[in-house]
């Protein structure tokens, strides 16, 4: 095949293999295929990098070490060569695409063999080996055992021999059970929300992490699900849902009462925020003088029974004539007291 012919050469893609293997798989096989018709030798090709590339420009070196792999996975390619990422090679086998054996024609119920390959046995059955090996990849052993059967009667139908059966039965058991898995999932999508739904206990653990309250939480559940059964959507994963409606209310909420202009008493716990003492400290006032101030502070606002909009303000104004006062008159300000200081109306009022 000419150089200068690859940038410019068309991929030809089967829609029924895309649908089958994925976009990006089909892609790389028929580029694969292409080369290996042409190239192999001794049914394997070892493509360069250099080669490859022009074919699939729009892909890095990693794209094409994922694809290739799952092509592995999936059975259509066998790879002997180093991953591609860090070989730049890639040396493989378009097994299927070969000519298949010829047909041996003998009693299927004899184990017959054509150049080490075997016809399928009538009483074939996987090794330990390989049943570890699925347990391994998730796949349950009941759900092996129910493919056997199957296995065992479609290659005996065909009458074709093969080296190893124990790979050929691992593809078709994870194929089966990926699809298995996925028309699982697309069931579990056809949930709707009912009117007894209530946010399961890890949601609940984790907004609690959060710090959200539990009587926040539990009052967002009828908001939540009024406005889902209403929508009449089905999903599955309302747990998360959930959490996304939660923390996007709780910031709301907590941004509205930290802004709050509603005037309010002071209460016995109140506490500056960390904001008070980084303005404090832009004025150079010690940050242990301030918080030496806040019981007395407290304690003064709630016998007055004032409220103010602004605790922080308050307080950050009476630090600051307190610290004045301390340096200009050191031993007056000290046994002054806070009430003392309060007789100055100016600061008060």
């Amino acid at each position: 095949m000419p150089s200068s012919l690859l940038p410019e050469r068309p991929l030809v893609i089967s829609p029924a293999l895309a649908a089958t293997l994925g976009l990006e798989e089909a892609v790389l096989l028929s580029v694969l295929h292409e080369l290996y018709l042409h190239r192999a030798q001794g049914g394997w090709l070892k493509v360069d990098g250099s080669v490859l590339a022009p074919f699939v420009p729009f892909w890095l070196p990693q794209d094409i070490q994922r694809i290739a792999t799952s092509l592995q996975a999936k059975g259509v390619l066998q790879l002997r060569s180093a991953p591609y990422l860090s070989s730049g090679v890639l040396d493989f086998s378009l097994g299927d695409s070969a000519p298949a054996p010829s047909r041996v024609h003998e009693p299927r119920s004899v184990a017959a063999t054509t150049g080490g390959a075997t016809l399928m046995a009538p009483h074939w059955q996987p090794d330990d080996d390989l049943l570890r090996q699925l347990a391994q990849l998730g796949v349950p052993a009941d759900f092996v055992q129910q493919q056997v059967p199957e296995f065992v009667r479609y290659w005996r139908d065909r009458g074709e021999a093969h080296h190893a059966w124990g790979n050929r039965f691992l593809k078709q058991v994870l194929r089966v059970w990926r699809e298995q898995e996925q028309h699982g999932a697309k069931l579990r999508q056809n949930t709707a929300m009912t009117a007894d739904w209530r946010p399961g206990p890890d949601a609940v653990e984790i907004l609690q992490r959060a710090g959200v309250s539990r009587e926040f939480i539990a009052d967002s559940v009828p908001e939540f699900v009024l406005y889902w059964r209403e929508r009449g959507e089905q999903h599955s994963t309302w747990d998360s849902k959930f959490l996304q409606h939660v923390r996007r209310q709780w910031a709301i909420f907590t941004a509205r009462l930290a802004h709050d202009p509603t005037p309010r008493p002071i209460s016995a716990d109140w506490q500056p925020s960390p904001d008070v003492f980084d303005i404090l400290q832009m004025a150079a006032i010690d940050a242990d003088f301030a918080r030496a101030q806040v019981s007395e502070f407290v304690l003064y606002w709630l016998d007055s029974r004032q409220v103010h909009a602004s605790w922080n303000s308050k307080f950050l104004h009476h630090v600051k004539y307190r610290w004045a006062r301390r340096h200009q008159q050191p031993w007056q300000g000290e046994t002054d007291g806070f009430v003392a200081t309060h007789t100055d109306r100016s600061w008060a009022d």
